[in-house]
């Protein structure tokens, strides 16, 4: 490993560290999550939620480059991978329906206008989209699997799909480029997820403890 390499493991070690720190402070006050949703609240600092169920590695980075990429040609996405109900938090009614937990995305975010990508096992969801690239996504069929992986090689070609309507096609080079910066935006992005959903969770479950009490009821 060269120096800078080992600087940019340490780096991502540190903020790793510093964000389950800063989750232990989330746990300890959850009444500052107010919907309990981990996706709305990861996606308010980065582009990609990913699943609690790891994603293999290369298509991961594969993901996070391919919206990277995006941002550079001013073709912004944001995007949630959904793999169980369990990634909704406290809202999981909305597992199975993805065009509906889109437009609950878009309510909770800071801009209505916004191009987001929602990928379930049972399909797409989708907003702010120009006609053709919606049009290409509903083209797509049905993710092949339900695995965390399948989904986010679904959520990919979307990507790719969705880009390429919009007249910026984007190569096979989605996977490759500099592996060790696109490693850390993968890292901090499932730790992000992992911490922020462990608080969600926390939130909901202690909010059920007070209104079941006897002190809550009155």
């Amino acid at each position: 490993m060269t120096p800078s390499a080992a600087r940019r493991s340490l780096t991502v070690l540190a903020l790793a560290a510093l964000l389950l720190s800063a989750g232990g402070g989330l746990l300890a006050a959850p009444a500052a999550r107010a919907d309990g949703d981990p996706a709305s609240d990861v996606l308010v600092g980065t582009d990609v939620f990913f699943p609690f169920e790891p994603v293999s590695h290369p298509v991961a980075r594969a993901l996070a480059t391919t919206v990277a990429r995006m941002h550079r040609l001013k073709e912004p996405v944001k995007v949630a991978v959904i793999a169980s109900a369990v990634d909704l938090g406290t809202v999981t009614v909305l597992f199975g329906q993805p065009q509906s937990y889109a437009d609950f995305l878009v309510r909770r975010s800071a801009s209505s206008v916004i191009t987001l990508l929602v990928v379930m096992p049972q399909g797409y969801g989708m907003n702010g989209m120009t006609p053709a690239a919606r049009a290409a996504v509903q083209a797509l069929p049905k993710p092949t699997g339900s695995s965390a992986t399948a989904l986010a090689s679904a959520a990919l070609l979307a990507v790719q799909k969705i880009s390429g309507a919009n007249g910026h096609p984007l190569g096979p080079r989605a996977g490759g480029g500099r592996s060790s910066s696109n490693s850390t935006v993968v890292i901090i992005a499932v730790v992000v997820a992992a911490v922020l959903g462990a608080a969600s969770v926390a939130a909901a479950a202690l909010r059920r403890r007070q209104r079941d009490t006897p002190s809550a009821r009155g």
